[in-house]
């Protein structure tokens, strides 16, 4: 595999990751923070974010500090 699919692969991953992390937030903001590990001004970010703005989140930001 090249080095540009597998980052193209990874930034695929993390925007879903986000996209079900928002959806996570927005029906249980408190099971989503405990679940995922964030913090509640991460939570308030991504659920304020639309599918754009989260496409265009940087990869760093997919990762909890646990």
């Amino acid at each position: 595999m090249n080095t540009a699919l597998m980052h193209e692969e990874i930034n695929e991953a993390n925007f879903t990751y986000l996209l079900l992390a928002r959806q996570m937030i927005l029906e249980d903001r408190v099971a989503a923070i405990h679940c995922l590990g964030i913090t509640e001004e991460m939570a308030e970010l991504v659920a304020q974010s639309n599918p754009v703005h989260l496409y265009k989140m940087p990869p760093e930001l997919c990762y909890s500090n646990r």
